[in-house]
């Protein structure tokens, strides 16, 4: 339903995104652009990039990078900003092998892009767990940023919720569902996953510094 989704509103998203129209994104736009050149990643696979604005951040800075997503409304409207930067593959192509990157990288970021309930294969498969494909350079990172669960979540428990973007200043078609997870919740998918917590980055507004706007989290292959 979430792929249906975007491909619905992917022309509604890729404005209110070009138009920055989105407040909370002047700040965890810049906080997931900050840990990747702090980590000095020379290469990036942004895994679920939408309609690809964190490449306008990083081919400047002249850093490598692929970006793949399930929803081919949203790849083509990435590819006409930054032409041969992105590949059209849904999650389970990914876990299944049947899309594979012809190199690997320093980093693999997944930019508010993990909202089903089961993504472990996903992380498996990024990591080289699952498959032969290689797409993570050996010590190298995995960066996740995901809504806070301590303020995002009405109740604090796992479950499905409901984003119907009503509050967005252009109109949506339809509902997105999206699973929420607790801090336990996601320490369980990262084990079973074969990663570590390296660091967790909690995203402030500076005027607003008490309520974190995001949580990134920077993983390691055990």
């Amino acid at each position: 339903m979430s792929q249906e989704f975007w491909e619905q509103n992917a022309e509604t998203w890729t404005e209110l995104i070009r138009a920055q129209a989105i407040s909370s994104r002047a700040i965890t736009g810049p906080a997931i652009v900050e840990q990747i050149l702090r980590r000095n990643l020379r290469s990036v696979l942004d895994i679920g990039c939408g309609e690809g604005w964190l490449a306008s951040q990083l081919l400047p800075r002249q850093i490598d990078y692929l970006g793949v997503d399930g929803s081919v409304g949203l790849i083509e409207n990435a590819e006409r900003e930054h032409p041969g930067y992105f590949q059209p593959a849904s999650y389970e192509q990914i876990t299944r092998g049947e899309w594979k990157s012809e190199k690997s990288f320093d980093g693999i970021v997944f930019n508010f892009s993990l909202l089903d309930e089961k993504i472990e294969d996903l992380l498996k498969a990024a990591a080289g767990f699952l498959n032969p494909a290689r797409f993570l350079n050996p010590e190298r990172v995995l960066l996740i940023q995901t809504l806070h669960p301590f303020f995002a979540l009405p109740h604090y428990q796992d479950g499905e919720q409901i984003e119907d973007f009503k509050s967005m200043p252009l109109p949506f078609a339809g509902t997105m569902p999206w699973y929420g997870r607790t801090m336990g919740s996601w320490s369980k998918v990262f084990k079973n996953s074969g990663l570590l917590i390296e660091e967790i980055i909690e995203p402030r507004d500076p005027k607003k510094p008490e309520k974190p706007l995001s949580m990134i989290f920077a993983l390691k292959k055990r």
